[in-house]
């Protein structure tokens, strides 16, 4: 988390777990989570001021091009969006 607490108003990081509940995640500035990415997780929207977080992902493997949480490691994994575009059209997101 970059924001200082009371930087900014709502904004708060869930992730639903496996009995059903929701966990929330309580952070304050210079505070972490690390969890594996396709653990599902949002942030509720921001109601006032500014959230600035910073997410990195770590990957071992080939680069993905496909949007979603892909189980398979290499080669086209067959997902077609809602365009109709395959995985093989989308770009690569590098920033």
């Amino acid at each position: 988390m970059l924001s200082a607490r009371g930087a900014f108003e709502g904004g708060t990081f869930t992730t639903p777990e496996a009995d059903g509940s929701t966990t929330v995640h309580d952070f304050q500035r210079g505070d972490v989570i690390c969890f594996v990415s396709h653990k599902y997780h949002h942030a509720l929207p921001v109601t006032a001021g500014r959230r600035e977080v910073l997410v990195i992902e770590l990957w071992a493997g080939p680069a993905r091009r496909c949007p979603h949480r892909c189980l398979k490691a290499e080669g086209a994994c067959g997902y077609t969006n809602a365009q109709g575009e395959d995985d093989e059209l989308l770009p690569f997101v590098t920033a």
